[in-house]
């Protein structure tokens, strides 16, 4: 009887699997190949915070960091000759929600009924989300248009949400005014046989307006050489 030993020096080929970013516990599984049975590993190399690995010995394993931070985080697979491998990997631990702000919006009031929001986010990788009045949130790009607005109060909300999934929990708002509707006249009027070379003439306004200009014009007998003109701020 004659016995023949076989060397393994082949270390197992392994995988700690992708990069991640997160804002909570999640599950990481790795994958380790080998001839022989193996033992596994997992361990923090660098990072400011602690690791806790559910399953420190086993190929899946949840995974949650105690601050915010860049990790790396390494797999080990070790096989019955003694040979090891490992793969590392990096965790991105973000439980910090980006802040959003608005840059650009529609002058309030306006006339018009189409409106145009550019935003920002604190992060740059970020996502939006927009929602018009109650209608409810919508993926979206910078700049959102809106168009065929209807006359009245509307506010427009943006909100960022990052690759950890954090989601700004105070979205940027405006609020503006659609005003189609132009102010109604009306003046004091003098009878036409009132004879006189100064009046004053009373007005009011169907609606408060920021800005305007009235202009008497003579509606019978010789023309004026010039209009009478009213400029005026405020009502």
């Amino acid at each position: 009887l004659s016995l023949v030993s076989v060397a393994d020096t082949t270390a197992p080929t392994v995988s700690a699997g992708g990069d991640k970013t997160a804002n909570a516990a999640f599950t990481q599984t790795a994958t380790a190949t080998d001839a022989n049975a193996m033992t596994y590993s997992w361990t923090k190399q660098t990072g400011t915070g602690t690791i806790v690995f559910g399953s420190p010995n086993a190929l899946p394993t949840t995974v949650s960091a105690s601050a915010d931070g860049i990790y790396t985080l390494r797999f080990t697979a070790t096989d019955a000759a003694g040979n090891s491998a490992y793969s590392d990997l990096t965790l991105v631990w973000d439980t910090v929600a980006p802040d959003t702000t608005i840059t650009s919006q529609p002058a309030n009031p306006t006339n018009s009924t189409s409106a145009s929001f550019s935003f920002t986010s604190t992060e740059a990788a970020s996502t939006f989300e927009c929602q018009l009045d109650s209608g409810g949130y919508s993926t979206c790009t910078s700049p959102k248009s809106y168009t065929g607005l209807t006359a009245g109060s509307h506010t427009f909300y943006a909100r960022a949400n990052d690759s950890a999934g954090n989601t700004d929990a105070t979205p940027a708002s405006d609020i503006w005014t659609i005003d189609t509707t132009a102010p109604a006249f009306s003046s004091t009027s003098y009878s036409s046989n009132s004879f006189i070379n100064t009046a004053t003439v009373g007005y009011s306004l169907s609606k408060a307006v920021s800005s305007g200009k009235i202009t008497f014009t003579r509606t019978g007998g010789t023309a004026d050489s010039s209009a009478h003109v009213y400029n005026f701020t405020s009502s």
